[in-house]
């Protein structure tokens, strides 16, 4: 089983910090709508790594880090190493 990269929480956390950003300023309020889903994507990533889904919970999270570039990049780096230990997990079990 794999364990979530601690960057994956950590890329979440600032993603969620820049919703409620986001969100109090009037002037950026429109992009709340639109940022929103990607941090669900994020939480739902993690889930699915906890929930024994590692490598498509890994993608899924890759996939909402990627409109918050150039911050999104620690979670990414985090989801990605998650894969390479998957891969590394498959190569030792053969």
């Amino acid at each position: 089983m794999a364990d979530v990269d601690y960057r994956m929480f950590v890329g979440t956390l600032i993603h969620a910090l820049v919703v409620i950003w986001v969100a109090s300023d009037p002037h950026y309020a429109e992009l709340f709508i639109w940022i929103i889903p990607f941090v669900i994507l994020n939480v739902t990533g993690i889930l699915l790594v906890i929930g024994g889904q590692a490598r498509l919970g890994a993608i899924v999270f890759i996939v909402g880090c990627i409109p918050f570039v150039p911050v999104g990049l620690l979670g990414i780096l985090g989801a990605k190493k998650l894969m390479d230990n998957l891969k590394r997990e498959n190569r030792l079990a053969r």
